[in-house]
């Protein structure tokens, strides 16, 4: 029986129980890797749908805003307080969410806990792999620039939002800056 690790050429001198002269050495291929992709071994990534995408922006907006409104109430109380300072404990939620986005993808394996929750996660659209902790930055940052504009009017972050509607990589605008992808959770 001819050996798995011996050429073709070579199985007429190999009898199977003496090693192959050095003319005929053979040195094997390397076993496949496995797949580091998130999605599973050998799987391709399978976008997340909106819907999924929303209900983890709804959980994780649980999760950030309310604390932070509730602690912006305390904070200012019910007098009357300029349009500065609203302004300015506005924005405390809007730079919580940018750190907990930041910190989750980057930490907590591509995942916010809104995303964990509906079986999603972040990962690099060159390489299905996790994000990194630049990508992942620069992915916060982009959606906080729409969240700031959108203090002023709300159609940036609406947009924002609603992009992979219509997009073909079910990609929001802050996934187009920064490479990224929205994909389901395998098994």
């Amino acid at each position: 029986m001819p050996d798995e690790l011996t050429p073709p050429d070579a199985e007429e001198s190999h009898d199977g129980l003496n090693p192959p002269d050095e003319q005929h050495a053979f040195i094997p291929h390397a076993p496949p890797v496995a797949d580091t992709r998130v999605t599973g071994v050998g799987a391709a990534p399978e976008l997340s749908g909106f819907g999924k995408r929303l209900a983890g922006y709804l959980l994780d907006g649980v999760i950030i805003f309310l604390p932070c409104f509730l602690i912006s109430r305390l904070a200012i109380g019910s007098g009357k307080h300029s349009g500065t300072a609203i302004f300015v404990v506005g924005m405390i939620p809007v730079v919580v969410s940018v750190v907990y986005a930041w910190a989750m993808l980057t930490y907590a394996g591509s995942q916010t806990l809104g995303m964990k929750a509906v079986n999603i996660r972040c990962v690099e659209a060159s390489s299905g792999l996790p994000v990194t902790s630049g990508r992942s930055f620069g992915r916060a940052a982009a959606w906080f620039l729409f969240a700031v504009t959108s203090l002023i009017i709300a159609l940036p972050l609406i947009v924002d939002l609603l992009w992979p509607l219509w997009d073909k990589n079910n990609q929001t605008l802050h996934d187009k800056v920064a490479s990224t992808y929205v994909v389901n959770v395998v098994g």
